[in-house]
């Protein structure tokens, strides 16, 4: 225990006087204090030091995670996650335990960043469990999972948060969406997409990436009603505007009979551009839409 004292000491010597001597040697001394405390716990049968040291323990513990958050934002992942684990051990003293969601949580994110993506995802798991940071849990592990290649773990944990949040995972359920048009499951793409906007419908954002997803795969009249839906929600938003005037280009450009239409459709969207917010290069194309009906 003194051993532990004393390197422990020597770190808080370091810390609040600002003392440079120790520095190269600062994290070691959190690290050897740990390692001494921990044989003090076991060497103590009959439990004469135990409560001062599970004292020094949790002071220690606090002082591992400042430094390991000090390693996380210089990007040192490696030293970052021996600082949360040690703390993690700390906090899983059976003396001591306390569920510690922000520790985890922290160490999961270090474990994503020092490419242990496994050790990540079972935090995660267990972080989702308890509803820790909510939603946004849901997001953070998708998208892991999709760097990972674990398309099919994706998808269920975005199923799962899409049942667990109802209304609020429209997010959810557009990422979802986006997974299955991915991979070409147009048919739940667009189930989702639509639950999407069941979830959220006065957001213009939804109607325009749904109908970002009807263009995508050619269905444009439903395109059409979304990003009209869209700039109906909120009439300053140009791209809307100018995905509806590509869609009815596209149109003139086959649709001979309904050429001369469907390049005033066009042309009419630029304008509406325009006046919202000037601009030379929508100005150069309203011209050659114009020259082409001529």
């Amino acid at each position: 225990m003194v051993r532990g004292l004393v390197y422990q000491n020597i770190y808080e010597y370091s810390v609040l006087e600002k003392n440079t001597e120790f520095e190269s040697i600062k994290e070691t001394c959190l690290l050897v204090a740990f390692e001494s405390y921990f044989k003090s716990l076991e060497l103590d049968e009959k439990n004469e030091n135990t409560q001062k040291v599970l004292n020094k323990l949790k002071v220690l513990k606090q002082q591992l995670i400042f430094e390991g958050n000090d390693k996380f934002r210089r990007n040192h992942y490696k030293e970052s996650i021996l600082n949360y684990e040690k703390a993690l051990e700390i906090n899983n003293i059976p003396l001591i335990h306390k569920t510690d969601l922000d520790l985890l949580y922290n160490l999961a994110i270090a474990y994503e960043r020092g490419k242990k993506p496994e050790k990540a995802l079972a935090l995660y798991k267990i972080l989702r469990k308890t509803g820790y940071k909510t939603i946004e849990m849901y997001h953070m592990v998708a998208n892991l999972c999709i760097t990972q290649k674990k398309n099919t773990m994706a998808e269920e944990i975005l199923i799962e948060g899409i049942e667990k949040y109802g209304k609020e995972s429209h997010e959810l359920c557009s990422r979802l969406a986006d997974h299955y048009l991915m991979y070409g499951n147009t048919a739940k793409a667009i189930l989702y997409m639509q639950k999407s906007i069941e979830y959220d419908s006065e957001n213009c954002i939804q109607y325009y990436k749904a109908g970002e997803l009807y263009r995508t795969i050619k269905d444009y009249d439903n395109a059409i009603l979304c990003y009209n839906k869209a700039f109906e929600i909120n009439n300053q938003y140009c791209a809307a505007l100018y995905k509806l005037a590509d869609i009815y280009e596209i149109r003139a450009n086959s649709d001979i009979e309904k050429k001369f239409e469907l390049y005033n459709l066009a042309i009419h969207c630029l304008e509406k551009i325009l006046v919202i917010t000037p601009n030379s290069e929508i100005q150069k194309r309203i011209e050659v839409l114009r020259r082409r009906l001529v």
